[in-house]
């Protein structure tokens, strides 16, 4: 955002997103990216207010807030997603199940409806687009960091 914007702030690094939400909430700091998942309750209680989403598109549970896009930033646009690993070595046939397995439980009424309801999305793919995607999310997100000057510091 701030690549976009030419806004300037102090990042903040927390140990989670409870601490994040707490020192929010607190007013120990001004505004913070999370996800839905994790904001949602307090936005819920009024406690916190969601100024945007930098999904594609709204967010089923909060349908009246804007994008990103919307609110006139047109190319911030992210996600946060969980995936399912294994070790190396791992056999194809194993691989296949789970990744079957998964997209069953995923594409289940009941589920994609509990997912809506926490902000998010229940999405499953094939192991080959899973990896595409991080290929392309690697891509992305390197080019904000070398193009940020973005380092971590211990």
């Amino acid at each position: 955002m701030q690549q976009v914007t030419g806004a300037k702030w102090i990042g903040v690094n927390f140990r989670g997103n409870a601490p994040l939400m707490n020192d929010l909430i607190g007013e120990h700091i001004d505004a913070a990216f999370i996800q839905p998942v994790d904001a949602l309750p307090q936005a819920q209680s009024g406690t916190v207010r969601v100024l945007a989403v930098i999904a594609d598109g709204r967010l089923a549970a909060i349908p009246e807030v804007p994008t990103m896009r919307e609110a006139g930033f047109p190319t911030i646009v992210g996600l946060t997603f969980n995936g399912i690993f294994a070790p190396k070595g791992t056999p194809k046939s194993t691989i296949n199940k789970l990744s079957k397995t998964i997209k069953e439980a995923l594409g289940k009424p009941s589920a994609i409806d509990q997912f809506e309801k926490l902000g998010s999305q229940a999405r499953g793919s094939t192991p080959e687009e899973f990896t595409k995607f991080m290929t392309e999310q690697t891509a992305i997100w390197s080019e904000v960091v070398k193009k940020g000057n973005i380092h971590i510091e211990n």
